[in-house]
């Protein structure tokens, strides 16, 4: 079974969307991840604007904040050795940059964990995904839920 463990929820008062519907959609996710990995933990971290500086100059070297950066430590000779304990990444997502640049939404937030997540299975911007491509990623139509639908469906139709 695969596992999104989320640290450091410190903002939960100021999100302007619930923690009951975030964990909801986070649960979908997570049934959508096991789709690529039958096992392990992805890792999310929750950081400031100068943490999520400080690891974008650390390992992009770019001196600037950003949203989300993501670390897979998956090595081609253990993807057959996967086991529920293995950590296959760590996503670092800062809430505090997303506010301050006017989109932090539930959407945003799921939208960017995903996007992080495909970065983990080794997916790449220039050679695997763009932007319009993810209307054909099964793992988006967590967006489209809610925990209502979550209930009634397993399932949304993107076509």
């Amino acid at each position: 079974m695969i596992k999104v463990e989320i640290y450091d929820l410190e903002y939960s008062e100021e999100l302007p969307f619930s923690l009951p519907e975030f964990t909801d959609r986070v649960q979908l996710l997570e049934r959508e991840v096991s789709k690529i990995f039958t096992s392990g933990i992805i890792s999310v971290n929750i950081v400031s604007s100068k943490e999520i500086s400080q690891l974008n100059g650390r390992y992009r070297k770019v001196d600037s904040p950003t949203d989300v950066l993501s670390f897979s430590y998956l090595e081609s000779e253990n993807v057959g050795k996967i086991t529920e304990d293995t950590i296959l990444g760590e996503i670092f997502l800062s809430l505090e940059y997303l506010g301050d640049s006017d989109r932090l939404t539930l959407e945003e937030v799921l939208r960017l964990l995903i996007h992080a997540i495909l970065h983990i299975a080794g997916y790449d911007h220039d050679k695997s995904f763009t932007e319009k491509d993810y209307s054909d990623v099964e793992m988006y139509r967590c967006l489209l839920y809610t925990s209502d639908a979550a209930d009634e469906e397993d399932s949304v139709d993107l076509g």
